[in-house]
C-alpha cells in the first residue's frame, strides 16, 4: 500500500498569517469608512447649525425690539380704557354746554305746551298743535332773553306778528313772538340771560282773540320741547 503523507506544517502556517493580513485589511478598510461618513455627517450639521443662527441674526422680529413682554398688557389696557375717558369727557362738555333758562316774563301760563296733540284754538275755532306756551302778560310788559344767546332773526310774519329768534348753546333755539314793533335788539347781537329784548305787543294774529300775553317757544336740536321743563325760576 502507498503511504499518505502528512501535510507540511509551514504551508498551515503560511495560510494562517495570509488570512490574518486579510481581517486586518478588511478591518481598517471599515474604520476608514465609518470614520469617514460620520465627519461627513458632522460637518452637515455644523453647516446646517450655522445657517439657522445666521438667519435668526439677518432677519430679527424688529417690531418687538426693546419691548418687554410686560409692556403688551399694559399698552391693551390704556387702549380699552381710551373711549370711556373720551365719553365721560363728551358728556362733561355736553353738560356745560347746556344753558340756564329763566322765564322771559313772570305771568301765569295761559295755554300750555301741546307736545304734538291737538288742541281747540278761540281764535281760529279749529284744533291744533300748541308748540309753544302763552305767558299772560299785559301789553308793553317787558320781554326778557331766556338765557345766553346770539340773535339769529328780527321778522314780521303775517300770523304770529313781530318775532325775536335767539340761538344758545347745547342745540337750543327760543322764540318770542306777538312783540311790539320797536325791539331793542337787533340781528348777530349777543345778549345775557335777563336782557330786555322787546315788549309784549299782542301783535300775533293767530292768538288774538287770547288774553294778552306771550308766545314763547322752544326748539332742542330742531325739535319743540317744553320751555317750561327746562325752566329754573
Amino acid at each position: 500500500m502507498k503511504k499518505i503523507q502528512p501535510r507540511s506544517k509551514g504551508k498551515n502556517k503560511g495560510f494562517y498569517i495570509a488570512m490574518g493580513v486579510c481581517l486586518i485589511a478588511l478591518a481598517t478598510a471599515v474604520y476608514i469608512g465609518i470614520t469617514t461618513t460620520m465627519k461627513r455627517i458632522n460637518e452637515d450639521k455644523t453647516m446646517e447649525l450655522n445657517s439657522t443662527e445666521q438667519n435668526d441674526w439677518v432677519y430679527p422680529d424688529t417690531e418687538d425690539v426693546g419691548k418687554e413682554e410686560s409692556d403688551v398688557p399694559v399698552e391693551s389696557q390704556v387702549v380699552s380704557e381710551q373711549p370711556a375717558e373720551e365719553s365721560a369727557l363728551e358728556e362733561q362738555a355736553a353738560a356745560a354746554q347746556v344753558p340756564s333758562f329763566m322765564k322771559p316774563l313772570e305771568g301765569e301760563v295761559l295755554n300750555a305746551f301741546s307736545n304734538g296733540e291737538l288742541v281747540k284754538s278761540k281764535t281760529l275755532n279749529e284744533w291744533r298743535t300748541h308748540d309753544g306756551v302763552d305767558l299772560k302778560a299785559a301789553a308793553n310788559t317787558p320781554v326778557k332773553a331766556a338765557a345766553d344767546g346770539t340773535v339769529e332773526d328780527i321778522s314780521e310774519d303775517t300770523l304770529w306778528g313781530v318775532c325775536v329768534t335767539v340761538t344758545h348753546t347745547g342745540g337750543y333755539t327760543t322764540y318770542y313772538r306777538g312783540l311790539k314793533p320797536d325791539v331793542e335788539v337787533k340781528k348777530g347781537q349777543n345778549i345775557a340771560v335777563g336782557e330786555v329784548i322787546g315788549a309784549v305787543g299782542n301783535t300775533a294774529e293767530i292768538e288774538i282773540g287770547e288774553e294778552s300775553h306771550l308766545h314763547f317757544a322752544m326748539k332742542l336740536n330742531d325739535e319743540w320741547i317744553d320751555p317750561m321743563s327746562v325752566m329754573e325760576s
